[in-house]
């Protein structure tokens, strides 16, 4: 939503591909800006068969997602933010992999350029830069995407089944994609397709760019983790650095769940210092101080080991 500036050469974009066998749904969250005014006149002129779920008010990505999938009727899913933009042959690309893959896979991707609002490339190799290595995992997935939503969204595509079979987006969380990706990880495999598929682009009203200021996208990152705790053992020792790093930055925030979700860290990662942080939140002790007293300990420990 409010993507004015950036819609049409995401739309353009789309009508590049060289794989032209497919049905178009935008969906429009109830942008307040020119968007939705673009975006009919663009489809009148170049896709008029399309779909348009136009909203007068914002009811979420999830929610609006959900009904942009009741919409769709055919094998494969491919979705991109209109502030992003693909290739001529992202689609032809997934779609040969995975007319290919073992039913199995539910999902292919591929590597995305990121790149800046004017368009000039800050990276040609998002994928190393997001997990550290070379290596792209496929197959099973499930502690990989456990420990790092690497998974660009507007270079993946999915089997639309394997999308129902998980039950969609879940409309209680504030973002989409780590949750949908965690539940089909738990069942599904994975392919990556080689080849650069899209443009990334990072800007000042992306979601990226808000997310340490924004407590909602945080709590849904742990609560979409904690779905799957207790599941598979490589999948807790991967999810733990996460849950931690988010149940300390809830607790510094005041959120009134801080304590439960130290009771959740608890069960993934029973060391010491966790199990004494937790029983001192359950004597009462606001879990803002105890997260600040644990902070303070380790500088000094830090000073005194130099």
């Amino acid at each position: 939503m409010n993507h004015e500036r950036y819609l049409l050469e995401c739309l353009e974009g789309i009508a590049s591909q060289t794989e032209q066998d497919f049905e178009l749904i935008v969906t429009d969250d109830g942008s307040r800006d020119r968007s939705p005014e673009l975006i009919r006149s663009w489809l009148h002129d170049r896709y008029p068969e399309a779909v348009f779920i136009e909203h007068a008010s914002n009811v979420g990505i999830c929610r609006t997602l959900n009904e942009a999938l009741s919409r769709a009727s055919g094998e494969y899913v491919a979705m991109t933010s209109t502030d992003d933009v693909w290739s001529g042959d992202r689609l032809r690309l997934h779609r040969d992999a995975l007319d290919a893959a073992d039913e199995r896979v539910a999902v292919a991707y591929s590597e995305v350029r990121q790149v800046d609002e004017a368009g000039v490339e800050l990276t040609d190799n998002y994928l190393r830069a997001r997990l550290g290595f070379e290596h792209k995992p496929q197959g099973d997935v499930y502690a990989d995407i456990a420990r790092n939503n690497f998974v660009p969204a507007m270079a993946a595509t999915y089997r639309l089944r394997a999308i129902q079979a998980v039950g969609g987006y879940d409309e209680a969380l504030a973002y989409e994609d780590w949750d949908l990706l965690m539940r089909l990880a738990e069942q599904f495999d994975f392919l990556y397709v080689d080849g650069t598929v899209a443009d990334y682009r990072q800007h000042g009203s992306s979601l990226n760019a808000g997310w340490w200021e924004d407590i909602r996208l945080q709590e849904s990152t742990l609560k979409l983790l904690l779905k799957h705790a207790g599941k598979r053992a490589d999948v807790d020792a991967a999810m733990a650095p996460n849950v931690r790093m988010y149940a300390y930055r809830l607790a510094l925030a005041g959120h009134p769940e801080a304590r439960a979700y130290f009771h959740s860290l608890r069960q993934l990662r029973p060391d010491t210092k966790t199990r004494v942080m937790t029983r001192l939140m359950d004597f009462g002790v606001q879990p803002r101080l105890v997260v600040r007293a644990a902070a303070a300990a380790r500088r000094i420990g830090v000073r005194s080991s130099t």
